[in-house]
């Protein structure tokens, strides 16, 4: 027994996808053993999680035992789609049925909806897993009604008997009982006795099951609760690779301004770029409290070309010396309205990315374009308009097995230098306030990113 509060459950076992039992109560150790060939396992395997299925009695194979199959597919994280399966043992229905004190010529059954008996008082073993299909109860009486009482002639005792049968809502199981038509009518306050203990019966079984199914459904609810979490818990671990990813960056072109300092002196630009730096620093810690807080990330109305103007130093001082880098901004650009801090952190990103992928000699451009899209055209965004912000190299690109991937987290093309983190969090960054992010790459060849941010005052202009 699996345990005394389940003593009709004779075992457990889950099946993996290919059949195998994976856990078995039965045994301590798991038997290699395969049930593919199972109709449950066949009439299961592909059905939804929130399914059930009873099947039809089967011999068990291991312990030679009568049981019904009670099926509930599910979906591991590790094993991937299975089932797991409840043996539920006819025994515990016959001794179930005996406590009804039947007459000599009384007795109770419980047949699968096609047919199959299941369990009867008096018990009839050599019958259990055989389809009755010749009974009067399947071939007049079920099809035009789930309940009722008809009467039959036995042609073996010539007795009549008095059929009562029921069919139990949400699952293929039927309960009929025949009591001896004399006995019934000698003793009606016995039979009024019986049909009361059957109902009780009826509503107990029923409830059993039901029960089952609820505890399914709390242990789906606390499962689903655990994956909230894990989710949750996730997402902080996003946030806190994507800080240590921004400020790695931001002490990166410090340390270039430190240098710059220690070999040519003061420098007024220098100092400007390192101001602005730690600015932006403090803004990133600022838009991190801000996230935790739930609330939204400081933002501003602001012309991107004059944000760029004031990246231009910074840009030249994180880049080496084989890297040119071109401007190409839009004179009547224009305004959008998103963090700065968020802004240029993105785009100083994508300019140290680009630096990586030039091994000794290359070129960085950046450029700006107002971008009108109307109905229809292919694109994932609304209709409406866009300022497009333009980052293109020309370094060793990205394998194209890797593009469809590149702006998922931990995807990296500079192996156990990359974090992975860097695409990913532009993409969130510029997604996050309407617009979208596209790339473009040709291994050998170089890279192109565009970023589009919605535009918050245009004017037309002429395409």
């Amino acid at each position: 027994m699996v345990n005394d509060s389940l003593d009709y459950v004779r075992a457990l076992f889950v099946i993996a996808s290919d059949g195998f039992i994976i856990h078995d109560t039965d045994y301590p150790i798991t038997p290699r053993v395969s049930l593919a060939d199972r109709p449950y396992f066949e009439s299961s395997i592909e059905s939804s999680p929130d399914s059930s299925f009873i099947g039809s009695p089967l011999l068990s194979r291991s312990v030679g035992r009568w049981f019904v199959p009670v099926v509930r597919p599910l979906n591991d994280a590790v094993n991937g789609p299975g089932i797991v399966v409840a043996a539920v043992e006819p025994l515990f229905f016959e001794s179930l049925y005996a406590q009804l004190e039947l007459g000599e010529h009384d007795s109770i059954a419980l047949f699968h909806a096609d047919s199959t008996l299941i369990a009867r008082a008096p018990a009839q073993p050599e019958l259990y897993g055989k389809q009755l299909k010749a009974l009067r109860l399947f071939t007049a009486e079920l099809p035009a009604a789930s309940s009722g009482i008809y009467r039959v002639q036995n042609a073996i005792s010539g007795r009549s008997s008095i059929i009562g049968y029921a069919r139990l809502d949400d699952f293929p199981l039927i309960v009929a009982v025949a009591v001896d038509e004399r006995t019934a009518l000698a003793g009606w306050r016995r039979q009024a006795g019986l049909v009361a203990l059957i109902s009780v019966c009826i509503i107990v079984m029923g409830m059993l099951l039901y029960l089952t199914a609820a505890k399914r459904r709390l242990e789906q609810s606390i499962a689903l609760q655990k994956s909230l979490m894990q989710g949750k818990l996730e997402a902080v671990g996003y946030m806190t690779s994507s800080l240590a990813h921004d400020f790695r960056n931001l002490l990166a072109t410090a340390m270039a301004g430190v240098r710059i300092l220690r070999n040519r002196g003061l420098s007024e630009e220098v100092l400007t770029a390192l101001e602005e730096t730690f600015e932006r620093g403090s803004h990133l810690t600022s838009d991190l409290l801000h996230f935790a807080k739930d609330h939204e990330s400081e933002q501003q109305v602001f012309n991107p070309n004059s944000r760029i103007e004031r990246l231009i130093p910074l840009l030249h001082q994180t880049t080496h010396a084989g890297i040119s880098i071109e401007f190409d901004l839009w004179p009547a650009i224009w305004d959008i309205e998103v963090s700065p801090a968020a802004f240029d952190s993105s785009l100083i990103n994508l300019a140290i990315n680009s630096c990586h992928a030039i091994a000794d000699r290359g070129r960085l451009r950046i450029s700006t374009r107002n971008v009108s899209l109307q109905e229809g055209e292919a694109s994932d965004l609304r209709p409406g308009d866009y300022v497009c912000i333009r980052i293109e190299d020309t370094g060793h690109g990205i394998p194209e097995d890797m593009l469809p991937r590149i702006f998922e987290p931990f995807v990296t093309t500079k192996g156990s230098e990359g974090t992975g983190l860097g695409l990913f969090q532009v993409r969130r960054f510029v997604c996050q306030y309407g617009g979208d992010a596209r790339i473009e790459s040709v291994e050998g060849k170089g890279t192109v990113v565009e970023l589009l941010l919605p535009a918050v005052s245009t004017q037309p202009f002429e395409r």
